[in-house]
Protein backbone atom coordinates (compact mmCIF):
# COMPACT_ATOMS: atom_id res chain seq x y z
CA UNK A 1 0.00 0.00 0.00
CA UNK A 2 2.87 2.75 0.86
CA UNK A 3 4.81 1.66 -2.54
CA UNK A 4 1.00 2.31 -4.02
CA UNK A 5 0.38 5.62 -2.34
CA UNK A 6 4.07 6.43 -3.09
CA UNK A 7 3.97 6.01 -7.01
CA UNK A 8 0.16 7.66 -7.10
CA UNK A 9 2.08 10.61 -5.34
CA UNK A 10 5.02 10.59 -7.97
CA UNK A 11 2.80 10.28 -10.88
CA UNK A 12 0.47 13.39 -9.45
CA UNK A 13 3.92 15.72 -9.00
CA UNK A 14 5.13 14.60 -12.26
CA UNK A 15 1.75 15.67 -13.86
CA UNK A 16 1.41 18.78 -12.57
CA UNK A 17 5.38 19.55 -13.45
CA UNK A 18 3.88 18.51 -17.01
CA UNK A 19 1.19 20.83 -16.79
CA UNK A 20 3.06 23.90 -15.49
CA UNK A 21 5.76 23.11 -18.47
CA UNK A 22 2.90 23.11 -21.18
CA UNK A 23 0.97 25.97 -19.90
CA UNK A 24 4.43 27.96 -19.82
CA UNK A 25 4.95 26.60 -23.39
CA UNK A 26 1.23 27.73 -24.30
CA UNK A 27 2.41 30.90 -23.18
CA UNK A 28 5.16 31.72 -24.89
CA UNK A 29 3.42 30.62 -28.06
CA UNK A 30 0.45 33.21 -27.43
CA UNK A 31 3.27 35.93 -26.25
CA UNK A 32 5.29 34.89 -29.66
CA UNK A 33 2.06 35.56 -31.79
CA UNK A 34 -0.10 38.13 -30.18
CA UNK A 35 3.14 40.16 -28.82
CA UNK A 36 3.72 40.84 -24.87
CA UNK A 37 0.67 41.83 -23.25
CA UNK A 38 0.29 45.43 -21.86
CA UNK A 39 -1.16 45.92 -18.74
Amino acid sequence: KLVEGGRASYEQQFNKAAFQRDSVALYEKIIAHAGPFTG
